[in-house]
């Protein structure tokens, strides 16, 4: 059986504007940056434990790819997302189906991380 993953909700924290997702790492104070493919795929993550083809699966439906063509594309950000410590292991699967709403083009998901918190409000930006 795959392992599936979900989100930390006990160390982090996300809101969505304008289609992309400010993630805070309350363990590290490093907050995330999500374009709106990766912001696809956390709101999966949100939702309960899902392994890796769950989610290819679901990209690749929406934006009417191949799921091949969007594997490694998960792969790398579910990796970046268990190094920061986003998201974890998960002991049970997802309630519903994963299905994703594309409104763009197939865009690869990216985790852009930033400073921490307590530089940022120090530096009064």
């Amino acid at each position: 059986m795959a392992e599936r993953y979900a989100v930390r909700t006990d160390q982090t924290a996300a809101q969505e504007i304008d289609g992309e997702a400010v993630v805070i790492n309350f363990e590290t104070n490093y907050y995330y940056g999500l374009n709106r493919t990766g912001t696809a795929v956390w709101k999966l993550l949100q939702d309960g434990g899902r392994d890796r083809a769950d989610i290819a699966g679901a990209l690749a439906a929406a934006f009417r790819t191949s799921t091949d063509a969007v594997a490694t594309d998960v792969d790398r950000l579910i990796d970046a997302l268990l190094a920061e410590g986003l998201i974890q292991a998960a002991a049970t699967a997802a309630a519903g189906p994963a299905t994703v709403d594309a409104a763009d083009e197939y865009v690869a998901p990216r985790l852009d991380k930033h400073e921490k918190l307590d530089r940022l409000m120090l530096s009064g930006e």
